[in-house]
Formats: C-alpha cells, structure tokens, sequence
C-alpha cells in the first residue's frame, strides 16, 4: 500500500514538473524574466541564483512550479514581463506545460515498446496458466488445455468462460477440457474473487509477446498518445 502510494505521488510528480519545465524553457527563450523555479512545494531547503532566476528545492517532493514576472497589470512591469511580450510568445508558453506532457507521454510509451514490446491477449478458451492455490490448479487443469464446456454451456472463446462460471459459486461444476487430443471432464467449485465478486476458475488465457524495432516503436508511441489524447477529448 505504502510503496502504491509513494508511486503515484512520483508519477504525478513528474508529470508536473515536466509541466512547469515546459513553462520555464519557453518563457527563457521568449527573453521573459522568470523569478523563481522550484522543484516541490513548500519551505526552501536549497536555492541557489542564476541571472534574474531563483532556483529552490522545496521541502514537499511533489512537482514543481515557476514564477513568471508580470503575469498580471498588479505586478511592476518592465520589458521583459509577460505582459509586455507578444500575444504569439505568450501564447506558446501558456501552450508548452501541455506539449511537454505529450512528449512526454510519446518518450515513456517508445520506451516501454521497444524495451518490452506488446502483448497480445489470445480470445481462443486455451489455458495460458493458472493462478497458484486456484481450483483450476487444483483440479488439475494446466498450460494448452482448451475448455470445451462448463456445466452444461460450450465455449467457444476465452469470453464465454465467466459467463459460464457464475452460476456455480458455491456448486461443484464439471469443466470438459481437451488435452492432446482426447476429451476429459474435471470437477471443481469456483471460487469468488473478494475484488470483483464474481466466481473464477483460477485460469489466464494465452499470451504472445512481441518485440518492436526502435524506429517501429517512436511511430507506435505517437499513435498510441494520438489515440489517447483523442479518446479523452471525446464528449460522451
């Protein structure tokens, strides 16, 4: 729970500093003065100046932020605010905290598909394994067994199996099975899974890996951020 946690508070991290990375280097090169850029929140632990910039470590580990003078007509203003620069320059530095989060995305996703690949779920209703202590393995049901029929439904694809299950939660069920050929019945009782609540045999379908080249995968990465950025822009 504790190392889940730590986790997510590090993704969400990065993410924001990328964010705010996007704000500070577009607003440098725009020739705005930026006050301070910090990593975290909270008290200074360490800062250290460059130019007009503060440059602080701050006591909260979570994300980051800039401060940009001139950002409202309350501030002092002088040529380097933005303000003060043109409505294009600030347009992009308002605009880079999200294209940063998109490059982002694309470099972790070219990352994970080259150093990984993809895998691909089988539909077909053949054994991939069992999950230890499960009554499938305890029946006796292993890898490249095809499950023909559960109780009194056949099964013609991996997604007939949990259909076919959830009568039996507490009932034994006979699960017919092909092995090598030949046609075996084994019995079991489901069990319930305490997440989904739903009676299980204990099986996971088939998977194939598949290894991608670095340049497959840059163009996979942009299609799969495509894909992700359009399905969350996407009104229901």
């Amino acid at each position: 729970m504790g190392l889940t946690i730590l986790a997510t508070i590090f993704v969400f991290s990065v993410i924001i500093f990328v964010h705010e990375l996007g704000h500070f280097a577009t607003a440098k090169w725009a020739g705005m003065q930026v006050d301070e850029f910090a990593l975290g929140f909270g008290p200074k632990v360490y800062s250290v100046r460059r130019g007009d910039t503060e440059y602080s470590l701050r006591a909260v580990p979570l994300g980051g932020f800039n401060r940009i003078a001139g950002m409202t007509e309350d501030e002092v203003l002088n040529e380097k605010s933005f303000l003060n620069k043109p409505v294009w320059k600030r347009m992009i530095v308002i605009a880079a905290g999200g294209i940063m989060n998109f490059i982002l995305a694309i470099f972790l996703l070219w990352g994970l598909f080259f150093a990984i690949g993809t895998v691909t779920v089988s539909p077909e209703a053949v054994v991939g394994s069992t999950i230890s202590g499960s009554p499938a393995e305890q029946a006796g049901l292993t890898a490249g067994d095809r499950i023909i029929r559960i109780g009194n439904q056949d099964i013609s694809k991996w997604t007939d199996i949990s259909q076919a299950v959830a009568p039996y939660s507490h009932d034994v069920v006979t699960v017919e099975i092909e092995r090598d050929g030949q046609v075996q019945g084994v019995e079991l009782v489901p069990e319930v899974d305490s997440a989904s609540k739903k009676a299980m045999l204990g099986v996971m379908p088939m998977t194939t890996r598949e290894a991608h080249g670095f340049f497959e995968s840059a163009g996979m990465a942009v299609q799969r951020t495509g894909e992700l950025t359009g399905s969350n822009l996407t009104v229901a």
